[in-house]
């Protein structure tokens, strides 16, 4: 009996989801700058005054603001508003590899700030974005399965067996919240050879 020969993980785990929120600016030439009262998520570069990550909470925040230089230092408020996103979520290399069986899994970056659905779908051929299933057609998935309650940022998997050996097997996460219904990983490029 041989072993499978490989399982195909999504290629974007060593991408790193960071996004520019906002710039404090100030009169004056200022050479550092505080904020407090930041959402989870969000840092301040204290030397430029970027704001920048992804907020992992949802609501206003009213934020306590300083910028200094050799002069001296000025405060001021301002109010900041995060919304509910669509979810962001990548896959990740299997893990638990055996001859017929493996753990298929994933990584939420970013809820949005809501309550999360996720989906697995694989099969020993990439369906792309479609949530058609038909195992008979090459352009669809094989098998949809829908993974229980809610899932918050972090890793996720679920555990696959009665896999061919000798096989090939391709697989991508769809996720949802009430913003998007649809967002999913990028798709499995990349073998993990076994």
């Amino acid at each position: 009996q041989n072993e499978i020969l490989s399982i195909f993980a999504g290629n974007d785990v060593s991408q790193e989801t960071l996004q520019m929120q906002f710039q404090i600016t100030a009169s004056n030439r200022p050479s550092n700058f505080t904020a407090t009262g930041l959402p989870e998520g969000l840092l301040l570069n204290a030397v430029t005054g970027e704001v920048t990550g992804l907020p992992q909470e949802v609501g206003v925040f009213d934020l306590n603001v300083t910028a200094g230089n050799q002069a001296g230092e000025a405060l001021g408020l301002m109010q900041l508003i995060v919304n509910k996103t669509p979810p962001s979520l990548v896959s990740v290399p299997p893990k638990n590899l055996s001859s017929t069986s493996a753990r298929f899994a994933g990584k939420i970056i970013s809820d949005g700030g809501d309550p999360t659905t996720v989906s697995l779908f694989w099969g020993d051929n990439d369906g792309g974005s479609s949530t058609s299933v038909n195992s008979s057609d090459d352009t669809s998935w094989d098998v949809r399965i829908d993974l229980n309650g809610t899932y918050p940022n972090g890793g996720f998997n679920h555990f696959v067996q009665d896999l061919d050996k000798n096989s090939t097997y391709f697989y991508r996460w769809l996720a949802g919240n009430s913003v998007s219904s649809e967002v999913w990983s990028a798709p499995t490029t990349d073998g993990l050879q076994h």
